[in-house]
């Protein structure tokens, strides 16, 4: 039987696996570096810059909490984006934003109208959390339609149900 040789990673060790039979695999400790072990087996390497749960409406409220008028709170979400995007490390590729940016539809909207133009929006993934879902009331559908359509617009990567293959 022929053999199969894969990857895995965990966050202390990588490993490589050898499956000799569907009863028979080993793991064999790399020694090298994660980036080049990928290289050396020509792996696409992709650096993925994570961040979730901003709840800016929460902040925005905190921030103003006599209110704040529309400049204001594009102001702070500029400023958000701004932090961002410069504490992310130069060679990351993508950023994944993984939910819970805002309740608010046009508060998120407006955070992902700013990051499109600091940051390649074709690298931009974008996931749903629980406050985007249920913040805007309706139905489940109706909501992720919406959202698709944003992401659409701003050529944005929207993951929901689907697998992405960078």
């Amino acid at each position: 039987m022929e053999n199969v040789l894969s990857t895995a990673v965990n966050s202390a060790n990588i490993y490589d696996i050898t499956l000799e039979n569907s009863n028979n695999s080993a793991l064999v400790p790399v020694s090298e570096h994660p980036k080049e072990h990928f290289r050396r087996k020509n792996f696409i390497y992709e650096k993925i810059y994570y961040i979730s749960d901003l709840h800016l409406i929460h902040k925005i409220k905190k921030a103003f909490p006599n209110g704040a008028t529309d400049k204001e709170i594009e102001q702070y979400i500029r400023s958000v984006v701004k932090d961002i995007v410069s504490s992310a490390e130069w060679d990351y590729q993508y950023l994944l934003i993984a939910g819970d940016v805002s309740s608010d539809y046009d508060i998120t909207e407006c955070f992902y109208k700013h990051l499109a133009a600091s940051w390649n929006p074709k690298h931009i993934i974008a996931v749903l959390g629980n406050h985007e879902l249920w913040g805007m009331g309706g139905r489940i559908n109706d909501i992720i339609a919406c959202y698709q359509a944003m992401f659409d617009k701003l050529n944005i990567i929207f993951l929901h149900n689907k697998i992405l293959d960078l």
